[in-house]
């Protein structure tokens, strides 16, 4: 099963002041959630040399913010009138209780973790010229967590990190040229699996720096344009992977844990394109150049890697949309979406193969009510969400083989949607 009961509230009060507008937000969530499989992955009688195990996850999550946002109007605009300005607090304070009910547990696992946020940051905009604006931001944020468990761990961990950013961007007609320069970072944590080792039971925080450079406007009355070309270096770049262990009867338990590698880059391109070809109809393009690996990583199961693709990261990604509208009342949408092959996880080799999936839709508006016909995946081609590797849970073959595990995506679905606006 998997189910998830949330309450939540919110509250953003603005006061608007002579050099500004103050603003003061609040807001609380609290969530039940519960998550449980089949660990076997089949049936009692399976096979004699099968195993039954059951894996239950209950957890009770609250999460509260509080952040105090300053942001300047024209009387306070800074040097000569030319600087707008935002000044701002926060803090985001997450209590999380955990009960694991597992069958090969000697009991009940009880943990919990509790990690604080405290953020100050700011923000300058500053036009130089009618068409020349340079915006710097820096955020600084201590991060603090504390962890304990009865199985006897106790852990805590407090860093302050330092973020920013530097943008410049041109207006150069009816196209807006820009470039930026950017420190992001994120924050340790723990593996809260009881069974995952000491060494990989913490992770250390990672931190960033992006490039960016981009144009986006209009090329021509009925065409519309954004590229931008990107680098982001990586370091202590937290990766996903799993620890493997196998138990006295031959099956194996699969841990997902995050762990560091020492560098890690991401860099490529992204374009997208509008066309309106007539009146009624438009067509749009949106694609993706991605170079994304880690270097000098020593993987859970001890295997040195010295430079590897990262996961979930396909080289090459592309949507097409087509939207023609017959009159006021009826669109007819068809949309292609294509994405090259990629890793599944940075902890073995199983990749997704490249998949293109078709979908369309069509709707028509009467007043109030819309409704749609639609279809997804129209040509049911068969792909992978979520893929595993590297072990083996079948017991026909008496565990010794290691072979990829598959999640399988949505065949065909087809579909009828009602909306009533009130």
């Amino acid at each position: 099963f998997d189910r998830q009961q949330t309450h939540a509230i919110s509250a953003n009060l603005v006061t608007r002041l002579d050099g500004g507008d103050l603003h003061f937000i609040v807001t609380h969530a609290s969530h039940n959630i519960g998550y449980a499989y089949d660990e076997d992955w089949t049936y009692d009688g399976f096979h004699p040399w099968g195993y039954t195990s059951f894996d239950a996850y209950y957890r009770d999550v609250d999460t509260n913010t509080v952040e105090l946002r300053f942001v300047s109007g024209d009387q306070w605009r800074l040097f000569n009138d030319t600087t707008s300005w935002v000044i701002g607090t926060r803090v985001k304070n997450n209590k999380e209780d955990l009960l694991r009910q597992y069958t090969y547990a000697d009991g009940d696992f009880v943990s919990h973790y509790q990690p604080i946020t405290q953020a100050l940051y700011g923000q300058l905009e500053s036009q130089l010229t009618d068409d020349l604006l340079l915006t710097f931001a820096l955020r600084a944020e201590n991060y603090d967590f504390s962890y304990g468990d009865n199985a006897g761990l106790n852990g805590e961990h407090d860093s302050t990190m330092l973020g920013g950013k530097l943008a410049l961007s041109y207006q150069l007609g009816q196209q807006l040229v820009y470039a930026s320069v950017s420190r992001g970072y994120k924050g340790a944590g723990i593996n809260p699996d009881q069974n995952v080792s000491t060494d990989n039971r913490f992770y250390d925080e990672e931190y960033n720096w992006n490039y960016e450079i981009g144009m986006k406007g209009r090329l021509a009355d009925q065409l519309t344009s954004r590229v931008a070309f990107f680098v982001m270096k990586r370091e202590d770049t937290q990766v996903s992977d799993y620890e493997l262990q196998y138990r006295d009867d031959g099956s194996a338990e699969f841990i997902d844990i995050i762990s560091n590698a020492d560098l890690g880059t991401n860099q490529g391109v992204e374009v997208e394109l509008s066309w309106q070809a007539t009146d009624n109809w438009n067509l749009s393009f949106s694609g993706g150049y991605l170079d994304a690996y880690y270097e000098d990583y020593t993987r859970a199961d001890g295997i040195t890697v010295t430079e590897q693709q990262q996961a979930q990261a396909p080289e090459f990604t592309a949507n097409l949309l087509s939207q023609l509208d017959f009159n006021e009342s009826i669109r007819w949408n068809v949309e292609v979406d294509f994405a090259d092959r990629y890793r599944f996880s940075d902890g073995h080799d199983v990749t997704a193969p490249s998949r293109t999936l078709v979908h369309t839709q069509l709707s028509w508006r009467i007043e109030n009510w819309e409704t749609q016909l639609w279809i997804n995946n129209a040509f049911d081609e068969t792909y992978y969400t979520r893929g595993f590797g590297g072990f083996s849970n079948d017991p026909r073959d008496f565990y010794e083989f290691d072979e990829p595990y598959y999640q399988l995506g949505n065949g065909r679905q087809t579909g009828v949607t009602v909306r009533y606006q009130f």
